[in-house]
């Protein structure tokens, strides 16, 4: 994990030289100062989270078919009780209808999606350590 920390920072900092290269060669690109420091930001989370979602490590003890579907019931379990916490914390909060229910549902499908992409990942890597 550290390493996709440091490869994320590296990342950043040559997004952030760019930008200040850009900013002081071309008179004529302007870059709102918020967005000059949410996307090296953004970049930074994006990719950390990629690499290590894709690189297989997080289920280590994802071994057989059996524990394949078990953690990916738990998965949708997981990503279930996401959208009820979601969903009645945006109700406390008073945001209602569709306000509350289509980021929800997206938010938990992305968890799903992201959870089962890890949980594959780790199981055919397990798989080629056997």
């Amino acid at each position: 994990m550290l390493f996709f920390l440091a490869e994320s920072a590296v990342i950043m900092f040559l997004l952030l030289f760019g930008l200040l290269i850009s900013q002081s060669v071309m008179s004529n690109f302007e870059l709102d100062p918020f967005i000059a420091l949410l996307i090296p930001c953004a970049v930074f989370l994006f990719y950390t989270t990629m690499r290590y979602m894709l690189s297989g490590i997080e289920f280590s003890d994802v071994m057989t078919e059996q524990a394949f579907k078990q953690k990916k019931r738990l998965a949708i379990l997981q990503s279930i009780a996401f959208f009820g916490i979601f969903t009645i914390a945006s109700f406390i909060f008073g945001i209602r209808g569709s306000d509350t229910v289509g980021p929800a549902g997206l938010a938990a499908i992305f968890l799903f999606l992201m959870n089962y992409i890890s949980l594959r990942r780790s199981y055919r890597k397990n798989k080629e350590l056997l």
